[in-house]
């Protein structure tokens, strides 16, 4: 047989009631649906299939006996089988489904959701139950410090049905406590898409205003830290806080302020307003852009050797001031070339381009005269404060007329002599171009860029 590869299965695992007369039994029985390709299509047939379970995802050791089933039909790569391996395999811990298809067990191992446990208490047909809604006029209290209320509701567990009837609070919780972490309000949701708290309001403010409140934390304590609301996802995926505006305006996600200085606001559109600094301790992203009415857009320190201060994409860098200019105090590295645009007669644009280098060069220019066949060229001393000519430079020459040749006789730190060649005296005059290594950076060359360094 062809070697056979399950292929990303979707473990459909469902408890199906059986035998309905024996009312106190758990059934243990459950679907099992896979998908199998052979030769990297979808197998249709008739294979023979082992299943067990075991309780690790590799290695580990096989829990209960080993389901063997000759014959399962296989259409299209879909089969579907009803697997018993008694209610003493699930008994908590994890377990995993190993399929084996003509001998070869398929990988990896599939973990048998939660759903497998979910299994009728015998007792269920029995347990008391309400079918009206029951009312409590009074508080309810307890002494167990174990003591729980559970209520079990396809909608809301307690709710307040008319709050015109009944007090400010549908729900209060106070927690009183002089050590310890307390908590008045605790919601927990086990379900795939549950909500721990929901808070609602649909009230109205003074003069017809919209100033209803969903949920509101309060925190009061004359030292140490508290949590007016906090928020915490234990999920790769999870979110703390989940704020949403859906009624259209100009409604805020987010507001905030200390009590009598810059507020922090996150509009329903994203955008995010603050009249003091945002301090950062990984990095800053903004996707439309940033604006500020006072002072630098952008005023930032990295404190570590290899930090980035500012990782920009797209349009990066764009200016709307009089100069345009950006100033970067530091290394400025591109992917891309570092472009001059300048304005043509005919109203477009045209871009001049940097020349690159593996070393640091500075360059300057110059154009002087041979004076009976012998010229010394100072050089400008910004430039050899920005150099360091003690390192070898190399200068090149351009003569603007017919000579016998020039060549570099001389160089120094502050100058360098030109010389007609085989003892020409002409005055003609000539172009030099001087390059020098940057000071401090001699040895410097095909740097590393800082994502490099990190």
């Amino acid at each position: 047989m062809s070697r056979l590869i399950r292929n990303a299965v979707f473990a459909a695992i469902t408890v199906i009631a059986v035998l309905p007369a024996l009312a106190l039994a758990q059934p243990t029985i459950f679907t099992y649906q896979g998908y199998l390709t052979q030769a990297g299509q979808p197998a249709t047939g008739s294979f023979a299939m082992e299943f067990a379970v075991f309780d690790a995802q590799s290695g580990g050791g096989q829990v209960g006996s080993t389901i063997t089933i000759n014959a399962v039909q296989v259409t299209n790569g879909v089969f579907t089988v009803q697997l018993d391996f008694g209610g003493g395999v699930f008994s908590g811990p994890n377990r995993y489904l190993q399929v084996s298809v003509g001998g070869i067990s398929l990988s990896p191992r599939t973990l048998i959701a939660a759903a497998a446990y979910a299994i009728r208490s015998s007792s269920a047909g029995t347990a008391d139950s309400a079918g009206t809604a029951v009312s409590v006029t009074g508080p309810l209290t307890g002494a167990d410090p174990a003591a729980r209320l559970i209520v079990t509701n396809t909608q809301a567990g307690i709710s307040n049905p008319s709050p015109a009837n009944l007090p400010p609070a549908a729900v209060k919780g106070s927690s009183t406590s002089p050590t310890g972490t307390t908590a008045g309000l605790l919601g927990i949701s086990s379900s795939q898409n549950g909500v721990g708290v929901v808070g609602i309001a649909s009230g109205t403010g003074l003069a017809k205003e919209a100033e209803a409140i969903g949920v509101i934390g309060i925190a009061t304590s004359p030292t140490g830290r508290t949590l007016g609301i906090s928020g915490q996802a234990v999920s790769p995926d999870g979110i703390a806080v989940d704020a949403q505006v859906t009624a259209g305006g100009n409604g805020y996600l987010f507001h905030g302020s200390n009590g009598s200085s810059a507020p922090f606001v996150v509009k329903s559109n994203g955008d995010v307003e603050t009249q003091g600094k945002i301090d950062a301790f990984d990095r800053i992203t903004a996707r439309d852009g940033l604006t500020v009415q006072n002072g630098a857009i952008v005023n930032g320190l990295t404190v570590t050797t290899n930090g980035l201060l500012i990782q920009l994409g797209g349009l990066a860098v764009t200016g709307q001031t009089t100069t345009q200019s950006i100033s970067v105090n530091g290394n400025l590295n591109v992917t891309g070339s570092k472009n001059n645009v300048i304005s043509l007669a005919d109203g477009t644009k045209a871009l001049l381009y940097a020349n690159e280098s593996p070393d640091y060069w500075f360059e300057d220019f110059g154009t002087v005269s041979l004076k009976n066949g012998r010229a010394v060229i100072n050089i400008d001393p910004t430039f050899a404060e920005a150099t360091n000519t003690d390192v070898p430079y190399k200068v090149f020459l351009t003569a603007n007329g017919n000579t016998r040749g020039l060549y570099v006789s001389k160089k120094t730190k502050t100058s360098f002599e030109v010389r007609e060649s085989s003892g020409g005296r002409s005055n003609i005059s000539f172009d030099y171009r001087i390059v020098a290594k940057r000071r401090g950076y001699e040895t410097v060359r095909f740097g590393k860029t800082v994502n490099e360094q990190r």
